[in-house]
Order: structure tokens, then sequence, then C-alpha cells
């Protein structure tokens, strides 16, 4: 990649993307484009329970855009969010854009700590036998503090 990439930041179930405020300001100040759109399935909304599906789609939209723009695009997942991480890369990556005459796509996923399930699983079942019990209590807050990778810098 001969300019930078565009960044996702695809954030966790418990951390809202202002809890990464202070890592997208250090990258932003180093000339990166950076994205992170809240999941759908992260907090409190009325009406039926957004799916990892819906966080997915959501994702996919927002690379899709970046990749309409000619962008290649850096996906950055945190916890949770490897899942639909995951799951959004179908059809959007740069190699099978490229084969359609489009420019841009996602050109790496990189995984923070991530829940990455065996094609068609879930979290739980990806967590059965590691975590017995509820590690975290519902109205608990993680403030988690990223260093920049040297390869961003």
């Amino acid at each position: 990649m001969s300019t930078k990439p565009a960044i996702v930041l695809v954030t966790g179930s418990f951390a809202l993307p202002e809890f990464y405020d202070d890592t997208t300001a250090s990258l932003r100040k180093r000339g990166y484009e950076v994205s992170d759109p809240q999941l759908l399935t992260s907090g409190k909304k009325p009406g039926p329970p957004p799916t990892m599906h819906d966080d997915a789609a959501m994702i996919a939209k927002e690379v899709e855009k970046l990749a309409d723009e000619g962008k290649d695009v850096l996906v950055v997942a945190h916890s949770y969010g490897g899942m639909p991480a995951s799951q959004c890369t179908k059809g959007i990556t740069k190699q099978e854009r490229e084969k359609e005459g489009k420019k841009g796509g996602i050109v790496r996923l990189a995984y923070l700590t991530c829940l990455v399930s065996d094609i068609g699983g879930t979290a739980a079942e990806t967590l059965k036998g590691v975590v017995d019990e509820p590690y975290i209590e519902p109205d608990q807050v993680c403030l988690p503090s990223f260093p920049i990778s040297p390869l961003l810098r």
C-alpha cells in the first residue's frame, strides 16, 4: 500500500467507541482516517435486540463506503468485535472487489484479544468451558487503553 489505509475500529460489546478516543486521536494525528462506529448490539435500545449479523452488516456498510472512495481498509477488532468483523469481510476484500472492477476494500483484518468462533459458531459456544460464570457484571465499565502499534507509526 503506497498510502495509509483507512482504519475501521470495531469495538467490544462492553466498550463504546468513545472509550477508544485516545487511540483514535493518536492515529488521526499520524495521518490515518479512522472510523469507529458503535455496534448495534452495544447499549440498550428499544425494540428487538440486534444480532451479530446486524453488527456485521453495519460494519460492512462502513467499509463499503470507504472502499467506494477507492480506499484500502484495515479492520481492527477488539474483543467481541472480532466476530462481526470476521463476518463483515464477505465480498468486500480488496481482492474480491478488484475482480468486480472496483477499487478499495479490506486489505487486512487485525484482532486485539478477540473472540473468534468456528464458522457458524457463537460466542457462548466459544467460551463454553472457559468461562463458567459471568465474567463481568452488566453495570461495570471497562476503559481500555491501547498503545499504538509500531507498524502504524
